[in-house]
């Protein structure tokens, strides 16, 4: 029993990332950083360029948005981020990335990407969750 809470207060000290586009934030997106705030102390939301979408918001607007939509919370950081997501995890020491679930066919591309992520940075774990 006594390696379990080690375990849980051991985890509650790691970073985690939870990267995405964020166009915009969401209840959804917020709900999934709540209760990843249960597993880690610091979270940072890295935000990314959106590639060959046309996004709704420019990049400075998301992040202000998430930045006001996170204010209250303890341990949230917001960055910017437009390389690998495992680089960025290796250069600031985050053990694991989040990620969320809209659909199970969501599930097929998340796995994909966490495969490969953990080729490129074996220390890093992912974690899918649902979005309610």
């Amino acid at each position: 029993m006594k390696n379990k809470a080690e375990n849980r207060a051991k985890n509650r000290n790691r970073k985690a990332i939870y990267p995405g586009s964020f166009d915009p934030i969401t209840n959804g997106h917020l709900d999934i950083l709540d209760r990843s705030l249960s597993l880690f102390s610091e979270i940072t939301i890295v935000v990314a360029g959106t590639g060959a979408k046309s996004p709704i918001f420019a990049l400075d607007e998301r992040i202000e948005l998430i930045k006001e939509a996170t204010a209250s919370r303890k341990g949230v950081h917001v960055d910017q981020w437009s390389g690998l997501i495992m680089d960025y995890a290796r250069k600031h020491h985050i053990s694991a990335v989040i990620r969320g679930l809209r659909a199970a066919s969501d599930f097929e591309y998340e796995f994909m990407m966490a495969s490969m992520n953990k080729e490129l940075n074996p220390d890093v774990e992912t974690i899918l969750s649902w979005i309610d």
